[in-house]
Formats: structure tokens, C-alpha cells, sequence
């Protein structure tokens, strides 16, 4: 397999259903009940061999997952074509015991494995993970409530998401109405790489969200006044042929990216937004004055809070 974003997905495949079937064992283990059937668990295909292994997990229990999230994009058969290779795999993961049976441990688990990976490969995935604490604070100052609509135009592996999720979980009555409104009509993001599958995973780790995760490009899909709160780390430094859809069109993403997250917000909803240092200071090109303008006019700034490097 070629090295990043291709082995990065097939590992991810593997380390999910190990983590998955931690997370229903641990329920089993303390009396409640487990929706996936242990013949698609970890510990009833890791002692497979060879041929049947390799089939096993590909055809079976991959479909399976595909079928049960009624999601064909989220579990494609595997690509590892030799059965050696998966059994070593299996064999170091194996190895692995998450033992505690809070779930939030085991997704925690998975992302952190997402975030080490990419830091050590920045050049494989091109991948900008915004520190956890980030992510708190910008979801603490939007404040998410349960019948709100959350949207994040460039959700990566899903972070802002899920850390919205939780908190929203937190401060809601656990509810079945509420329970199903979080998990399917609360969370949306747009992803324009495979990562959108690699989000999916870890949102159903978390606790779900999952089905409103789609893979496209955003800029060339704007949408209006839809959602209550937008909450994004926009990729910096990018280049769009999608400008002429905005109202100060140029092929500057640093200058679409904000245009997209205003216009899909309702009239009263608010944003949360990571930009860079040059947003704010730029005074020499006339379309980063402009956008300032068009936002400050049209909007009401709360605040600016200012990182330092790293």
C-alpha cells in the first residue's frame, strides 16, 4: 500500500473494530445489552489464518459495519492483499487492552492515534489538527444546545464535532427524543478528502453523529442560512476555483472560506472561527480589507482571541 492517506485508512479500519469491540464487550461485561453480535467482534476473527482471515474481515465483517450504519462509503473491503500482513496487524493490535469501559477513553484512544500519526507524517496526510483545548474553548463560547443545528464546513477527522457533541450530551436531558435528535439531526460537516470516512469512525466511537458527515468540497457547495452554529479551523493557504460563487470572489480560500461560514449560518446564529494571523492584519491586499468589512458590517463581532505560535 502507498504510505499516508492509503495505509492511514486501513489501519484505521482495523483499529476501529478493535476499539468497537472493547466498547460492546465492556457493556456485556457490566449487563447491558450489545447491538453488534460478537460474530463480528475482535476476539472471534483474531485467531483466524491466512486465506480465511483476509476473506473474513473483508467480505464479512467490513460489509456488515457498511450495512449496520447504512453507509457504503464508511467500510470498503480491505485493500491488504496478502493475509500475513493483516494477521500481524491483528497480532500487534492484539496486544492492545484498553481495559477501562468508559467508551470516551477508547474514542479518545482512536484520535489520539489520528493526531500522532499525522504529526510524525504532516507531508503524508496535509492534516491540521487544532489542540484540544482550542476546540473547548471555541465550542464553550458558542455554546451548543440540544434542537440546534452545528455545522463545520472543513471538519477533518471530525474533532469539532464530536467535542460539540459531548458537550451538548452534557447539558441536555437524556431523553430517547433527545438522544436521537444529537445522534442524527444535530451534527453536519463537509470533508473534501477520504479523511470524511476516518471522521465517520471516530464519531461513532464518540457516541455517534456520524450519518450527516459528506464527503465534498465545500467552497464548491455553498449553502444558506441552514444552521445555527458554525464552528471550523478553515485550511489556510488554499486556493479555490469556486470564488465567483461568493460575494467578494477571488481564488484566495483565506478569503472564501469565511464567506462560506457566513452565509450557511441562520440570521441570529452565531460562529466560532480559527483564522490566521494575517486575516486580521493584512492591510496591503484590498480583498482582506474587504471581507473584514463585509463581516463587521454584516455581523456582530464578539471577540478576538489571539494564539501564540504553537
Amino acid at each position: 500500500l502507498q504510505q499516508g492517506l492509503e495505509r492511514f485508512t486501513e489501519f484505521s479500519n482495523l483499529l476501529f473494530l478493535k476499539v468497537l469491540s472493547e466498547i460492546e464487550d465492556g457493556k456485556e461485561e457490566i449487563g447491558e445489552q450489545s447491538r453488534i453480535d460478537k460474530a463480528f467482534r475482535w476476539n472471534y476473527f483474531r485467531e483466524k489464518k491466512g486465506n480465511e482471515l483476509l476473506s473474513y474481515v473483508s467480505d464479512t465483517v467490513l460489509k456488515w459495519f457498511s450495512k449496520e450504519y447504512q453507509d457504503e462509503t464508511l467500510f470498503r473491503g480491505l485493500k491488504i492483499k496478502h493475509p500475513d500482513n493483516l494477521k500481524e496487524i491483528i497480532n500487534l493490535l492484539d496486544d492492545l487492552q484498553l481495559t477501562d469501559i468508559n467508551a470516551d477513553i477508547k474514542g479518545d484512544a482512536f484520535e489520539y492515534f489520528i493526531r500522532s500519526y499525522s504529526a510524525s507524517n504532516p507531508s503524508d496526510l496535509g492534516e491540521i489538527f487544532t489542540p484540544r483545548h482550542v476546540v473547548k474553548t471555541l465550542v464553550k463560547l458558542v455554546n451548543p444546545q440540544i434542537g440546534e443545528k452545528i455545522y463545520d464546513p472543513f471538519s477533518g477527522t471530525g474533532g469539532m464535532l464530536i467535542v460539540a457533541f459531548k458537550h451538548i450530551m452534557d447539558g441536555m436531558a437524556r431523553t430517547d427524543y433527545n438522544l436521537n435528535t444529537l445522534k442524527k439531526h444535530t451534527l453536519f460537516g463537509y470533508e473534501l478528502t477520504i479523511t470524511a470516512s476516518i471522521a465517520k469512525m471516530n464519531m461513532i466511537l464518540a457516541g455517534d453523529g456520524h450519518n450527516n458527515i459528506i464527503r465534498q468540497d465545500s467552497l464548491a457547495n455553498p449553502v444558506d442560512d441552514k444552521f445555527d452554529v458554525v464552528i471550523t479551523n478553515w485550511p489556510f493557504a488554499q486556493k479555490t476555483r469556486y470564488g465567483d460563487l461568493y460575494t467578494i470572489p477571488t481564488r484566495n480560500g483565506d478569503i472564501i472560506c469565511p464567506q462560506h461560514c457566513f452565509r450557511a449560518v441562520k440570521e441570529g446564529g452565531r460562529m466560532a472561527l480559527i483564522a490566521p494571523d494575517g486575516f486580521l492584519t493584512n492591510k496591503n491586499s484590498k480583498a482582506y480589507s474587504d471581507i473584514r468589512k463585509y463581516l463587521t458590517d454584516n455581523a456582530n463581532l464578539e471577540s478576538v482571541i489571539s494564539l501564540p505560535r504553537g
